[in-house]
């Protein structure tokens, strides 16, 4: 290797790290360090597929699957890139509260950098939902209730929650479109409400 600065291990010189001790450093090589028969030195890989590692919060994550279309909007391209999801990771990473999926992307003439930023955009379709104000639906621990408007005042019932997106809480199952609900349950919690809930 041409001005690599190896030499044949004589006394005083540095062993090089073996790849584990090396870690995520980028070359682990340096002038004056010797190298044991059989030792890798580094790694090469090919440029022509590359990935897109897209991140996602533990609130969407039961809307991810695979073959879902996503279009990528990558630093320095001028158009974006369409493809689908090709792997979703099965378990969240060291240290994070995000899943983590994977678009494979073919990179003729390594346009494609490892390390660019990305943006995606990932098309998961369309359903119809009963969504309500956070503030309706009061937290009971294992359960959730809303209070429920009746010709007596209000009612407590329980329901059942999905997915929240801002300030809106999406209903699965306890209310019906036809219910008229308190906007604020905090301020109607009492002990009675409590032996009510349904």
């Amino acid at each position: 290797m041409p001005g690599s600065g190896m030499n044949d291990g004589k006394a005083g010189q540095s062993p090089v790290p073996p790849p584990s001790a090396a870690g995520s450093a980028e070359f682990s090589l340096k002038e004056g360090m010797y190298v044991q028969p059989g030792q890798r030195l580094f790694s090469l890989q090919s440029l022509t597929t590359v990935w897109a590692i897209l991140e996602f919060s533990p609130s969407n994550v039961r809307s991810l699957k695979v073959g879902q279309p996503v279009e990528l909007r990558i630093e320095s391209f001028a158009e974006p890139i369409r493809r689908k999801i090709n792997y979703i990771e099965p378990l969240y990473g060291s240290g994070s509260k995000n899943l983590r999926a994977r678009v494979y992307l073919s990179n003729p003439g390594g346009r494609l950098k490892p390390g660019a930023l990305l943006t995606a955009t990932v098309q998961a379709g369309s359903h119809s939902a009963l969504w309500i104000p956070v503030s309706a639906a009061l937290d009971l621990g294992r359960s959730k209730v809303v209070f429920v408007k009746t010709a007596g005042g209000f009612q407590s019932r329980k329901i059942s929650t999905g997915h929240r997106s801002g300030l809106m809480l999406e209903v699965t199952a306890g209310l019906s479109p036809d219910d008229e609900i308190a906007e604020n349950g905090q301020l109607l919690m009492d002990s009675e409400s409590f032996v009510k809930a349904k």
